[in-house]
Order: structure tokens, then C-alpha cells, then sequence
């Protein structure tokens, strides 16, 4: 086996191996590290693609964080044991030190809570604004709420397990690895670690003259920017392992399709090995393979130089003569240096495929062939190719749980953020999670609309196929309906509606329950959607930016979302776990998403954009 090494060592510098790496980089299929999506100033298409200022620590998570402090349950549903702060502690964060401390604070007059969301990002600190393709930051936006790209229903509703569809599914899987590798850049790891930094700082400027003031009446202690670590760092090893489960589960089972196939082939020779059907295959598992080795490496952050961490940044980590080295043969731990984590994972999963390799030979495994794979016999060839691939499989389901068996992240099978915030809430009955829907279009029979509202209402509703035990969380989410004419009987179209929809906004007349700054419209373009379904466009409905005025977009980065117009076209699939998860977490709004929608035929929003590039305008 040391020979075996040595050999498969040398083979990996050779020319041949470097154009194997070079055909898969041309096909696409696997993360590129992100960089091509970041907006350095001479970016050959800095003028081409769609630009989005990215905060890079998302300014929603200190909201997250204040809510938290409510209810004490960390992200992936521990309860912190470290003692909250009292209510009304807490909104002292929202005055400034002046009007409450004690000395030597009470002569401060900044707000505690603007100097939190000034370090998130502003013209004060520029470095943590960052331009990146607007592909990119809906990627990034969703995965740092812990909103998978795909839920499981869009993922077999786009049939991305057919082989057809095989690049398409890699690209769901890549982009979302480098939504991590964005964040693993290093000047881009450094800016949110000193952002987080900035306001653990704050935090414990504001719990010492909390403590200050405590002291009079000898209260406990209280640990702000203790509770800001443990939040953060729950948060993000709860949207790292919600990530990573997400895409190695896609792979296991789109792997498992192509061995399936690979066995079924029936090629006559050699040359048929490789080449048309085979070479498909074979590539399939080379760019599987990748995917899950980024994944496995890429899906983390971690927490070194982050105050209250107690670990050193590994900002400065060198690789010494072992990290050289081109294998591993022991056992491997995760490292905050993503090179060294990079250099770890390949070498050892370099070693153990050859240990598992020759192990099926030595076994006299049939996966293997009489004797092991036999290059002369095409009868037993092929089936040594897949038994060599299963090695690798196995080999780097080993690796895998040696390098994120030390990361310790949470099991996140079954729950997202957002459905575990919404529980915290729903006893408080100010949830709004519901929607109007507004009829504007009357061309249909009376039988046709009813088939409309059925069609609509059971699409809208099956979702959470991947969630478990929601029922109490589904039952928030409804639709209900409004005939929108006027006095005279007359239809009125979606200006109209959204009139009358202020209306109710202003008399404090919306429904509880139901969302006050958007609403739902049934034109005619949406009934027909679901009465007469193109082959290529499932069912979609007009959601409708109640805030949106065509006379003063000033509450709007025009720039960012070109020809908005306050209202997109969302299919009824994404209208609960996708659209509204993300407005629910103050993530994405119609806005954000409008632009995933503007080169679409019909400008519907289907999820993520993966098609041509974005361009700055329409």
C-alpha cells in the first residue's frame, strides 16, 4: 500500500491530473470560493452585473439578539443559563447613557443601541460594506437566517434529482458552500469579526453601568456581552450545520442515483469505459465529490478572535513541513485557519480512500471485481469503478466526521430559526403572518374563480414537507379573501386595492393576524396561472409592497432593485417557507427579491437565481 501512495502521489502533479482539474473548473459544477462575486474596484464586470452593498455582519441579528434576551432560547432552541437582563434594562439600550447611568457613564451621551447598528455598517465604518453580486447576498441573506436555498418540495418540484437537471442541482449546492466562503475570505472574516467585537465592547460598556446602577440596591451581576457570545455563537453553528446538512443530504442521494446508473451500464469494451455515458458518470462523481469536500470545509465559522471565545485568532496560522505533507494518516480535527482545514481534509481523504480501496481488494469485496478491478475485462471493469467510488464515498464520510466531529455543531434536522422564533411569540397574539388576498380581475366564471381559490389554497399549504412537528406553526399562516370593487361593482386593478388596503391600515382595521404592509393580488395573470399551468410555469400570485409610492421611492436603493415597482410575482409554493420566512426575519423584502425575478419570462420570484448573470438594469 506505501508503493500505492507513492505512485498516486506522483500521478497527482502530473499534466494529466492538472487537465482532469481543469475539465471539472470548465464544467462548472462546483464552488469557485466566491471571489469572482465580490466587487474588488477593478472587477472585470464591475459594470455589468448587479451590485449589492453587502453589511456583512447582517444588521438584523442584534433585533434577533434583543429578542433573545426576551425569552432566553438560543438559535437551534437551548435555553441560555446565564441570567437575562430585566425588561426594562433592556430598553435603556435604546436611551442614552446619560439619562440613567451613574458616574463615570452618566456624563455619555451616545445610545448604546445606535452604536451597535453604527458598526454594522455606515459611512462612519465604511470597511464593513461590501460590494458582491446580488446572487451572491440572496444566497448569503438566507443562509444567514438559517433558510435552506431549496425547501424539499421546490427541490422535487424542479425534478433536480433527474439527471437532466444534474448541473442545475450543483449549482444550488455550490452556491450555497460559497455563500461560506464569502464569509471565510479573510478580509471579509476580519471585518465581521471586528464588527462583533465592536459591539461585545458596547455591550460591556452597557452591562458595567447596568452593574453600576445595580450596585445600589446590591443586585446580581449581569453578563451583556457574555450573552452576545453565546447568541453568536449559536447562531452561526446553527446556520453552518443547517447549511451543511442541507447540501451533503442533496449529495448523498443525487451520488447514490449515479452509482445506480454507473452499475446499470453495459459498455463493450474499454474505449466505451471511457468515454460518452461513462465519462458523464465519472465526472457526476468527481464534481459530487468536490461539492462535498467545499461543504465539509467551507460551511463554518468559526468563533477564533472573537471576544468572549477565549481562542486567538488563527488569522496569522503558516503551514509547517507536516501540513506539507500529502497524506494524513491519523485522525484529523477541525482548525479556524480554513487553508489548514483545506490541507487537512484532502490529505486525509486522499489516505483513506487508497486504505479503503485496498481494502475492498484484500477483502475479495465483488464491489471490486474477481480479484479487484481487472483493466482487461470490461465485464468486471465497470464494476470496479463504482466499488472505487464507493471507497471514496466511504472514505470521505470518515473524513467528514473526523473534521466536523470537532466543530460540534447542533443537530438542526427537522428545525429552522424562523418556525422556532415565531413560537416564542404566538402566545403574545402580535404575530403577522397572514395575507389578504384582493380579487382584481372578474374575466373568470363564478365555477372558475372557486377552482382558482382551491387550486391556490392547496399549493399555498403544502410546505413544511422537511420540517418536523409544525402543525401548531402552520396553523398562523392564511390566506383570506377579498372582492375588490367599488361602489359601483365595478373591478378595480392592484392600485386600486392597495387603496383600499391603506384604508384598512389607517382605521386599524387589518385583521389580526394578517401582514399591514403587504397584501395579496389575484389578477388575471394569476388565475390563469393555476387554471391553465404552462409546461415550464407552475402557479404564482402578485404580492404588493404597501409601502411602495412610484412618487417617493427615497425608502429604496433603486440602484439595487431595478424597475421596482412595488409589487412581484411569487409562485404559491414559496409564499409561506420562502417569501415570508425571509420578511419574517427582516431578511429579504419584495424589494430584495424582485430582482431574482426581473429576467424571468413572466418576472415571477422562483427562489434563488441561477440562470445568466444579473444584470444593473432592465
Amino acid at each position: 500500500m506505501q508503493f500505492d501512495l507513492a505512485v498516486s502521489n506522483e500521478l497527482k502533479s502530473t499534466e494529466f491530473s492538472k487537465g482532469f482539474r481543469q475539465a471539472a473548473a470548465d464544467r462548472g459544477n462546483c464552488p469557485t470560493g466566491a471571489w469572482e462575486d465580490v466587487g474588488y474596484p477593478d472587477h472585470p464586470e464591475v459594470s455589468t452585473r448587479l451590485w449589492i452593498v453587502d453589511r456583512i455582519l447582517s444588521p438584523q441579528t442584534f433585533p434577533h439578539f434583543l429578542s433573545f434576551l426576551g425569552h432566553g432560547r438560543l438559535p437551534g432552541g437551548k435555553l441560555t443559563t446565564i441570567p437575562l437582563p430585566a425588561e426594562e434594562e433592556v430598553m435603556l439600550l435604546l436611551q442614552p447613557y446619560s439619562n440613567w447611568a451613574t458616574a463615570p457613564y452618566s456624563n455619555m451621551t451616545e445610545t448604546p443601541i445606535d452604536n451597535c447598528m453604527k458598526f454594522m455598517g455606515s459611512d462612519e465604518v465604511p470597511r464593513q460594506l461590501v460590494p458582491i453580486t446580488k446572487e451572491l447576498h440572496s444566497m448569503k441573506s438566507r443562509i444567514w437566517e438559517g433558510i435552506p436555498p431549496l425547501s424539499k418540495r421546490r427541490w422535487e418540484d424542479l425534478d433536480l434529482d433527474n439527471p437532466d437537471n444534474f448541473r442545475a442541482a450543483c449549482t444550488y449546492l455550490a452556491m450555497t458552500t460559497d455563500a461560506f466562503n464569502y464569509l471565510n475570505i479573510p478580509v471579509i472574516k476580519s471585518a465581521m469579526r471586528d464588527t462583533y467585537n465592536s459591539i461585545y465592547d458596547e455591550l460591556e460598556t452597557f452591562e458595567k453601568a447596568i452593574n453600576a446602577r445595580r450596585s445600589v440596591s446590591e443586585g446580581e451581576t449581569l453578563r451583556l456581552a457574555a450573552l452576545w457570545y453565546e447568541f453568536f455563537n449559536a447562531h452561526c453553528s446553527f446556520i453552518a450545520s443547517r447549511a451543511h446538512f442541507w447540501v451533503t443530504e442533496n449529495i448523498e442521494r443525487l451520488r447514490n442515483g449515479v452509482l445506480e446508473r454507473m452499475e446499470n451500464l453495459t459498455p463493450r469494451s474499454d474505449d466505451e469505459w471511457f468515454g460518452g455515458a461513462s465519462l458523464e458518470l465519472a465526472d457526476n462523481i468527481y464534481d459530487l465529490t468536490q461539492n462535498a469536500a467545499a461543504a465539509d470545509i467551507g460551511i463554518y465559522i468559526p468563533m477564533d478572535g472573537y471576544k468572549g471565545s477565549g481562542v486567538e485568532s488563527a488569522d496569522s496560522w503558516e503551514p509547517n513541513d507536516s501540513d506539507k505533507a500529502p497524506y494524513r494518516e491519523y485522525p484529523i480535527e477541525s482548525h479556524p485557519s480554513v487553508q489548514k482545514r483545506t490541507a487537512d481534509y484532502h490529505a486525509r481523504l486522499k489516505y483513506l480512500t487508497r486504505v479503503e480501496t485496498w481494502r475492498g481488494r484484500e477483502s475479495q469485496n465483488p464491489a471490486f471485481g474477481p480479484g479487484g478491478m481487472n483493466a482487461t475485462d470490461p465485464s468486471t471493469f465497470g464494476i470496479g469503478v463504482v466499488g472505487q467510488c464507493r471507497s471514496q464515498g466511504q472514505a470521505q464520510k470518515s473524513t467528514r466526521a473526523e473534521m466536523r466531529g470537532s466543530m460540534k455543531l447542533p443537530d438542526t434536522t427537522g428545525r429552522e430559526m424562523w418556525i422556532d422564533e415565531l413560537r416564542q411569540h404566538i402566545s403574545s397574539g402580535q404575530l403577522r403572518t397572514s395575507f389578504l388576498v384582493y380579487r382584481t380581475c372578474f374575466d373568470h366564471s363564478d365555477e372558475q374563480w372557486e377552482l382558482f381559490k382551491a387550486k391556490f389554497e392547496a399549493d399555498v399549504n403544502d410546505w413544511g414537507r422537511d420540517l418536523e412537528a409544525i402543525d401548531d406553526v402552520k396553523n398562523l399562516f392564511k390566506v383570506q379573501w377579498v372582492d375588490a370593487r367599488d361602489t359601483a361593482e365595478r373591478p378595480i386593478d392592484i392600485d386600486g386595492a392597495k387603496s383600499k388596503f391603506r384604508e384598512l391600515v389607517q382605521n386599524g382595521a387589518i385583521p389580526n393576524g394578517f401582514h399591514d404592509g403587504f397584501f395579496l393580488a389575484a389578477d388575471k395573470s394569476s388565475v390563469d396561472s393555476y387554471l391553465n399551468p404552462g409546461v415550464n410555469q407552475s402557479g404564482f400570485i402578485v404580492a404588493v409592497d404597501n409601502n411602495f409610492d412610484r412618487e417617493d421611492t427615497s425608502g429604496y436603493r433603486m440602484d439595487e432593485t431595478p424597475g421596482y415597482d412595488g409589487q412581484v410575482r411569487v409562485l404559491g409554493s414559496l409564499l409561506w417557507d420562502d417569501v415570508s420566512a425571509q420578511i419574517s426575519r427582516q431578511s429579504q423584502y419584495l424589494e430584495d427579491i424582485w430582482p431574482l425575478a426581473m429576467q424571468q419570462d413572466l418576472q415571477v420570484y422562483e427562489g434563488p437565481w441561477i440562470n445568466e448573470k444579473l444584470k444593473p438594469s432592465q
